[in-house]
């Protein structure tokens, strides 16, 4: 049985979690949120990122702030708003009227991006 988003989610923005680490999320047919994919790295995102479909992305990266004698490490979560090149214009509303219930799964979102399939080419 796949992980649940919320499982998911908590495995990636637990700050023992290393940098880099993402998950995608987007509504199955019974219009609920699911895990599309996971992984680690900004080449496998790209990769994984399909261009016929509205998703959520939530990408873990590491502050670090190197002093004298300490180093401090901070996780911040960012999320990638994603609506592939070849979602039909009336599902490109999917990615607006998901916005809410991807906010109640991924708490604690310290930037918020919108993403497009010429930004994944890059």
């Amino acid at each position: 049985m796949a992980e649940s988003p919320s499982d998911v989610f908590t495995k990636i923005s637990n700050k023992e979690a290393s940098a880099g680490q993402w998950m995608i999320v987007s509504f199955d047919a019974k219009k609920k949120l699911a895990v599309d994919a996971t992984g680690e790295g900004f080449e496998s995102l790209n990769k994984a990122l399909d261009d016929a479909k509205c998703a959520w992305v939530c990408f873990n990266v590491h502050g670090v702030d190197v002093r004298e004698n300490v180093q401090s490490v901070r996780t911040k979560l960012v999320q990638y708003n994603w609506v592939g090149d070849k979602v039909p214009s009336m599902k490109k509303m999917q990615a607006l009227s998901g916005k809410p219930k991807v906010a109640k799964l991924f708490k604690g979102i310290g930037n918020d991006n919108s993403m497009t399939a010429s930004i994944k080419k890059t």
